[in-house]
């Protein structure tokens, strides 16, 4: 092989080589800037439910996944994906349904009965509510589950009106990412429900009743319900930190809107 002909070809390598250096370089910054818009920090927590017995239905499990933002939650189940966050001045409450592509916005109202209805009692006119203080109740009874020492505490839960059922929460002071992802999660709702009207200080109240009782006891790693013949067990298995794409707290592009009889969905 001549000398000439070793010349000639790194030269071409060596410009192949810049070339590519070029492109890579150039490119980073696009590639730093796409992440940045389209991935944010957030917590996620995996539970697994399991479902036995109750009007006949065969037994099952299912997964429900809930992810954590700064001022967003995502949780996602068999049943659909519920969307609670923050958007400018405005709260934003969202659900989605993969499987119809279609999207519906939900009551403020609706949202405050399901998270918050179990620590409030009102009178029964409705007009005159507070936080109920007597509905969750530690028991000296402790097991270990998942390596952490689980306090059992019962939860009486409020279903269908004023219907009282005792829930079994098993939970833990010293799973620090559970602890962080659920401080979190009220934090959220704290945001989001700022400007809940005259329900702003009972909400607030509510929170600051359940930030009490995790100090005092920490968070349920497993739920045990009873209702109706059946029973309803619902396990933490996984936390972590991570982060998530942007899009996962937005309505996808191709979904119809669904009216709500109910009316509601931005306060």
């Amino acid at each position: 092989m001549t000398a000439t002909g070793n010349k000639k070809r790194v030269v071409k390598w060596g410009a192949v080589l810049r070339r590519v250096f070029v492109l890579a370089v150039g490119a980073v910054p696009a590639i730093c800037s796409l992440v940045a818009q389209t991935s944010v920090p957030a917590w996620k927590i995996e539970k697994v439910v399991r479902q036995t017995g109750g009007w006949g239905h065969a037994s099952q499990e299912q997964k429900e996944v809930v992810y954590i933002t700064e001022d967003a939650i995502r949780i996602e189940n068999k049943d659909g994906i519920t969307i609670i966050k923050v958007e400018g001045d405005s709260a934003v409450f969202l659900r989605l349904f993969p499987d119809r592509k279609q999207y519906m916005m939900l009551s403020p109202q609706w949202l405050v009965m399901g998270m918050f209805w179990t620590f409030v009692e009102c009178d029964t006119q409705g007009t005159e509510c507070h936080v109920d203080t007597t509905v969750v109740q530690p028991t000296d009874e402790y097991q270990t589950i998942r390596g952490y020492r689980a306090h059992k505490v019962i939860v009486y839960m409020k279903m269908m009106g004023r219907m009282r059922v005792p829930a079994t929460q098993w939970m833990v002071r010293d799973w620090e990412a559970l602890t962080e992802a659920m401080r979190q999660y009220r934090q959220v709702l704290r945001k989001v429900f700022a400007s809940a009207g005259r329900s702003k200080e009972l909400i607030k109240e509510v929170l600051d009743y359940m930030d009490g009782i995790a100090r005092a006891y920490g968070e349920a790693i497993r739920t045990e319900t009873r209702l109706f013949g059946g029973q309803s067990v619902a396990n933490v298995v996984a936390v972590e930190r991570t982060r998530v794409a942007g899009e996962l707290f937005r309505v996808p592009a191709n979904y119809q809107e669904k009216e709500n009889p109910f009316g509601g969905g931005r306060h």
